[in-house]
Order: structure tokens, then C-alpha cells, then sequence
């Protein structure tokens, strides 16, 4: 939320873990404020409206064509510049997403952008 009580909708990419019963997310550099916002106030939703990640059948009447989840998030002020640590969600940012192998693929591109 924004500081007057403004929802925020921007794209992230993310997934569930449910050894620890908690999802994780990542969005672009470019949306970082979504972390000073969690930081600020932990009230969180994320709406997940196409349901290709989430193994759902949009055209199976039974089956609801997206799924909000509500609660309470937290961001740590750690960095994560490892890519092995949350192979998960890279292996899922590349299914979604497939230009962002230009990123992840080449040693040298990981050290130069390890500050993001």
C-alpha cells in the first residue's frame, strides 16, 4: 500500500513453498518500492489472475479463473544475489518469462548485476 492506504498493483513473479508455508516473491528492479511498502506496512495481497503457473484448467467450469491470497508479508533487508538459493523461483521467472535468460545465463552477467 501506498502511505494514504492506496492499493498497489504491479506484476511479480513468484512461488509457493509449502515446506514453510510461504510464498516468495520477486519483481523487476525497477518496482523496488514494492519492498519499502511491505517493510512499512505488512498487509499484502497477490492476485493471481492467469492461471498458467497454477495448474488450474481455465476452461473447466468447476475451476475459478483466479485466486487471491490475503495476509501479512515480510521483507528482510537481506540482498539474495545467489541464484542456487532460490532456484525455484529463477526456474519459474523462466518459464514465465524466457527473455530473462539473458540475464541468469552467463556468469559474467550475474557478478555485474549481482547488486540488484
Amino acid at each position: 500500500m501506498f502511505r494514504g492506504g492506496n492499493t498497489v498493483a504491479w506484476p511479480v513473479s513468484g512461488v509457493w513453498r509449502p515446506a514453510d508455508q510461504t510464498f516468495v516473491l520477486s519483481t523487476s528492479i525497477g518496482f523496488a518500492q514494492k519492498a519499502l511498502n511491505v517493510r512499512r506496512d505488512p498487509r499484502v495481497a497477490v492476485l493471481f489472475s492467469d492461471p498458467t503457473g497454477s495448474g488450474l484448467d481455465r476452461s473447466a467450469p468447476d475451476q475459478p479463473g483466479q485466486v487471491l491470497v490475503q495476509g501479512d508479508g515480510a521483507c528482510p533487508d537481506e540482498i539474495v544475489t545467489s541464484f542456487a538459493r532460490n532456484a525455484d523461483l529463477w526456474r519459474r521467472i523462466d518459464a514465465a518469462q524466457p527473455s530473462s535468460r539473458a540475464l541468469s545465463g552467463s556468469g559474467l552477467v550475474r557478478r555485474l548485476l549481482d547488486v540488484y
